[in-house]
């Protein structure tokens, strides 16, 4: 994994990983046959942990609970598997059927936690729950693209730790409040029926 982060999958010879692990390369191949094999088993442990984030986040009945399960999950995953935010960002930059099922299988993660979260009354329905299942799914790993950049601009790893609470409780308020304010004299700009 980590190999495959840092340099790509095309960039890593069997005989690389080998030499990195400190064992032959006919072991490498013995257990994975080829490297497709050896990045299968790689793309497999990386979606399992992500699987398992989104699992937990969708059991919960309210929207802190559901936040504050995703965070603890994630953060326990990046313990167990600290390559999995540098080996999904580069398997999505360098695109191809890998990324194409990662994405996949993490849309159709997302669409099964909303749909829990709508039948527990936390999410409403969207006008189009494809699109909105889509939308959510983007912005969080446009914050895995863009890890290093958002560090090195606000000072504070998005992921991780308390910057992982900062960016997940900012992400919270914007997706359960409306950002844009309402035209003057549309519906939303009425005061309560109590105050009229």
């Amino acid at each position: 994994m980590a190999l495959f982060a840092e340099r790509g999958v095309a960039a890593v010879s069997v005989r690389d990983v080998a030499a990195a692990a400190g064992v032959s390369s006919s072991l490498v191949t013995h257990h994975y046959a080829t490297k497709s094999g050896l990045k299968d088993a790689a793309d497999a442990r990386a979606l399992a942990a992500l699987d398992d984030v989104f699992e937990l986040g969708a059991g919960e009945d309210t929207a802190d609970a559901a936040l504050a399960s995703m965070q603890t999950s994630l953060a326990s995953q990046l313990q167990q598997v600290p390559l999995l935010m540098p080996y999904l960002r580069r398997l999505l930059i360098d695109g191809g059927p890998a990324a194409n099922v990662l994405f996949g299988r993490l849309l159709e993660s997302t669409r099964r936690a909303l749909g829990q979260w709508q039948q527990a009354g936390i999410m409403r329905r969207g006008a189009d729950d494809d699109v909105l299942t889509a939308m959510l799914l983007v912005n969080d790993l446009a914050t895995i693209l863009l890890r290093e950049q958002i560090h090195a601009t606000l000072g504070f790893d998005p992921v991780q730790g308390a910057g992982l609470q900062r960016w997940a409780a900012t992400a919270l308020d914007m997706y359960g409040q409306e950002i844009f304010s309402p035209p003057a004299g549309s519906e939303r700009d009425d005061p309560p029926r109590g105050e009229r």
